[in-house]
């Protein structure tokens, strides 16, 4: 699931321990040091119940985060430990008015709001679930990034760059893996124990027990691996006081040390400093009504109206979906899409030669050279993303989730053949397998053919018309209007998979055309691109127009994307929000307005972001995001420092504690401070 925001402080006891650190015994000395003793107590009000700080939390913080600042030489390690205590004394004010705010909240209560146990009863079962899932993986985790590394068969690799991907594209991971919910998950992990995979290899329910796990209270490790790993934490632990006073070593596990208490402790204290962040977060959000961003988006729309040239340029350049042109000042502006199948080294080397020729007029070098691209193919080139383990179905030999812009009715296939190397192997249920592929060949297609390809996958269906007659290698027509299903998205797979021009991957809305540069000012592209682009923006070529056009550099398909055209333009936010076809609506709850859709949609931002992954991109969350960022960082941080100075001296400074609230029994870590 989705997070926004910041956790209020970052003092929380950190889950993953540093063993590296740890092994050097950086900070304790005394192995017999009674780790147990409160080094500080945090009473927020009267009422409130007393929380204490023991040393072991003061030691583990040291070695999460102080322990690397005096390695990097920015503190000695007395200013580290100070600035530690400090932020775990900080940290708990904040937990401790959170646990106040969500006890008011939720109603739970007692005769004083529960710090020092029983944290978890405020949270929803899920939250409660996925806290202990936290901590039981990193103790898993932890042990085994200690289990020796095993020699594996050395893998074929090729020095072949791995082609560009989709902006943000990440190999899938199945939501809750095959569970119903995420607490189905978290819950069935749990139940398992710490569950680490064994030397055989047998995956979980095979009958075959894996790892070490507690069963009936009766602790057990099954491999040799493990149970050295294991070994090597149960020391690290104990060599840094943080196994606990109470810890049986014949009858007691990890479970029971004071470290996996902790940990699991700074869970639940994490989720209720995140619940608390959200609600001041929703205070702020709410200052910042639909009309402010009316408000806001008018002054940009005014702005862009009297842009001079140069600065209606620059925006068009930086046209993203968040940083929008709505109205466009200067008429003959637009984007192609520019697919281009290069020439190789050998015809590069002809053209060059070419140039030398002398005596040679454009109509006569433009004619040799023809004949010299007109040997250029196309390929694939996602070869390496197959080879590299990206999100690819072997029977329709597409690339699935990021790794495609269209859906999978229009996802462009891999255009060659793939022999899946491992498909039969034992493992195929483990969890760790991966498939490999071995490509046996890749279809190649010269300029008809691959003209060919892009009509019958681009344009399947759509009336096009052939114009003759023109200086083009070929100029494909579509009717204005013309409608093409997921057509922006259908292109620009095309050119992940074909186009050798890298600048043409991952644009906007393709290449930027300016009008015809006036006398002194230079072309911005090679003449015949340039002509054949403005040929392409006129109003009479619809979507899924092209023309393709040689140059230098081999043939260029453009792809037509967008004409601009001057005076036109978006004058209100609803205009604009309309324009970009999203549904007012949130879920299951339609909305009679945009207004309405904002007042939702700031209600639950994590909410919001979960029902939709494209909501995440959508203009209106994005303006909202960028007009509070500011507000919200200062707002958090006013909020924080308030919380703290609430607890200190009146001095003007806040910079001690006041006793009455923070008590700091600085003998009793004197020794931690180099004293």
């Amino acid at each position: 699931m989705k997070k926004f925001g910041k956790i209020l402080t970052a003092a929380a006891i950190s889950v993953a321990i540093c063993l590296s650190a740890v092994g050097c015994n950086l900070v304790v000395t005394d192995t017999d040091l009674d780790m147990d003793q409160v080094v500080a107590t945090v009473q927020i009000e009267e009422d409130a119940p007393v929380e204490n700080i023991l040393k072991r939390d003061l030691v583990l913080m040291y070695i999460n985060y102080g322990y690397y600042y005096v390695q990097q030489g920015q503190y000695t390690q007395k200013e580290a430990m100070e600035l530690m205590m400090e932020q775990l004394v900080n940290n708990a004010i904040l937990v401790q008015n959170a646990v106040k705010a969500k006890a008011k909240a939720t109603g739970v209560t007692e005769d004083k709001y529960d710090i020092e146990k029983n944290l978890d009863k405020y949270l929803t079962s899920e939250e409660r679930a996925e806290a202990l899932y936290n901590t039981n993986k990193s103790i898993n985790d932890m042990i085994e990034s200690n289990k020796e590394a095993k020699e594996e068969a050395e893998k074929e690799t090729s020095s072949e760059t791995t082609r560009t991907v989709p902006t943000g594209a990440t190999n899938y991971e199945e939501e809750h893996e095959g569970f119903a919910t995420w607490e189905e998950f978290y819950n069935d992990y749990n139940s398992k124990g710490f569950v680490v995979q064994n030397e055989s290899g047998d995956p979980i329910g095979s009958g075959v027990e894996t790892g070490f796990r507690i069963d009936a209270g009766e602790y057990k490790i099954t491999d040799i691996e493990t149970k050295k790993a294991y070994n090597k934490v149960i020391k690290a632990l104990e060599q840094n006081g943080l196994i606990g006073e109470d810890f049986d070593y014949n009858t007691d596990s990890i479970y029971d040390t004071a470290y996996y208490k902790d940990a699991l402790t700074a869970q639940y204290e994490n989720f209720i400093l995140s619940w608390y962040e959200q609600q001041i977060t929703l205070e702020i959000l709410r200052t910042v009504s639909y009309a402010d961003l009316e408000a806001k988006y008018a002054e940009m729309y005014n702005a862009q109206k009297n842009y001079s040239v140069s600065e209606y340029e620059t925006a068009l350049s930086g046209l993203s979906s968040t940083a929008p042109v709505v109205y466009n000042a200067y008429g003959g502006y637009g984007f192609v899409y520019n697919l281009l199948i290069g020439v190789d080294a050998a015809q590069n080397a002809e053209i060059t030669a070419l140039k030398e020729e002398k005596n040679l007029s454009t109509e006569e070098y433009r004619a040799k050279r023809a004949e010299i691209i007109s040997r250029v193919e196309a390929k694939d080139l996602r070869s390496t993303w197959i080879t590299a383990g990206y999100d690819f179905d072997y029977d329709s030999k597409k690339f699935t989730h990021d790794y495609s812009l269209a859906s999978d009715a229009y996802a462009l296939p891999f255009k060659g053949e793939v022999e899946w190397l491992n498909r039969d192997a034992e493992n195929a249920e483990d969890d760790d397998y991966e498939p490999e592929y071995k490509i046996t060949d890749v279809t190649r297609y010269d300029l008809n053919d691959f003209i060919a390809l892009i009509d019958s996958t681009l344009l399947s269906g759509v009336s096009t018309t052939q114009v003759s007659g023109t200086p083009y290698y070929r100029v494909n027509k579509t009717a204005p209007g013309t409608v093409i299903e997921e057509y922006e998205d259908r292109v620009n797979d095309l050119l992940f998979a074909f186009s050798t021009d890298a600048g043409s991957l991952n644009t906007y809305k393709g290449y930027l055309v300016k009008p015809v540069p006036e006398s002194g000012e230079s072309e911005t592209y090679v003449q015949e691109f340039a002509d054949a682009a403005r040929e392409l923006l006129k109003d009479e070529y619809g979507a899924g127009s092209y023309i393709v056009v040689g140059t230098d550099y081999g043939y260029h398909i453009l792809f037509k994307s967008l004409t601009l055209k001057a005076g036109e333009g978006y004058a209100t936010l609803d205009e604009y929000l309309d324009s970009l076809g999203y549904e007012k609506k949130i879920g299951d709850k339609p909305c009679k307005d945009w207004a309405e859709y904002y007042n939702t949609m700031i209600s639950d931002l994590e909410s919001y972001l979960d029902d939709n992954d494209d909501n995440e991109t959508f203009y209106l969350y994005q303006m909202q995001q960028s007009y509070v960022s500011g507000m919200l960082t200062t707002g958090l941080q006013n909020r924080q420092t308030l919380l703290v100075n609430a607890c200190k001296k009146e001095d003007g400074n806040y910079t001690e504690y006041d006793e009455k609230y923070v008590v700091l029994y600085t003998d009793r870590y004197s020794e931690l401070l180099g004293e």
